[in-house]
């Protein structure tokens, strides 16, 4: 997390649905993986399906007691991430919705939720920002 508790957000106008969403997340599958995603969200936030997902694959049913309750069906993780291991994820095939989206974010607007790209640090931040950008000019989503 940077120093003055900000991260540094692109916002594009670009509509967040799943005709913005599901064709970048090829751009953001980073198997190598660079942690970023692992030690920025504070905190990270998982759902109950989540849970679910990465307990079976850790073979842990208490996991969720683990974790400290937000809303009903939602957790939180602090960061960095517990299942971050030699910075690299240990749960990546299983990873939270959170990490799958990550640069990703829904930004709220006047004209209704966008798609917000975290900047810091993120290789795959920078390809979906070109790819945005792309949009914007061809206008070919709105």
């Amino acid at each position: 997390m940077p120093a003055n508790g900000k991260v540094n957000l692109y916002v594009s106008g670009v509509q967040w649905g799943p005709e913005s969403v599901l064709p970048l997340l090829p751009l953001i599958d980073c198997p190598k993986g660079c942690s970023v995603c692992c030690t920025m969200p504070e905190p990270i936030v998982v759902h109950e399906e989540d849970i679910e997902r990465i307990g079976k694959a850790v073979h842990n049913n208490r996991l969720k007691h683990q974790l400290k309750r937000l809303d009903p069906g939602v957790w939180t993780m602090t960061s960095p991430c517990q299942f971050l291991w030699c910075d690299r994820c240990s749960v990546y095939e299983h990873r939270p919705a959170m990490c799958k989206y990550f640069p990703l974010q829904r930004v709220q607007r006047e004209e209704g939720l966008v798609v917000g790209v975290c900047i810091e640090f993120c290789d795959a931040g920078r390809r979906c920002i070109s790819r945005l950008m792309e949009w914007q000019r061809d206008s070919s989503i709105r």
